[in-house]
């Protein structure tokens, strides 16, 4: 087995959210953790919110798969929780 290479949480959000900001489908949307145990609660840990209106799109994100189905997390990459 090869190495790995531990990546954080806030780096792959960040490229997650470059990746989504160069896709023309997902103009606006942003992946954001949040900030309040209310946000928790009610939209998980990650949760994606489009910018222009505020509306949330996608709620309780699973960082690490929504990392891979966007390409951003290279197989030898992990994230460090």
């Amino acid at each position: 087995m090869g190495f790995r290479v531990l990546i954080t949480e806030d780096e792959v959000a960040r490229r997650i959210n470059e990746a989504m900001a160069m896709d023309g489908m997902m103009d606006g949307s942003k992946l954001v953790r949040a900030e309040t145990a209310s946000q928790l609660k009610k939209l998980g840990e990650w949760f994606v919110i489009d910018e222009t209106d505020g509306e949330v799109e996608e709620k309780d994100v699973d960082l690490e798969e929504f990392a891979r189905e966007w390409q951003v997390l290279n197989s030898w990459e992990d994230i460090d929780w």
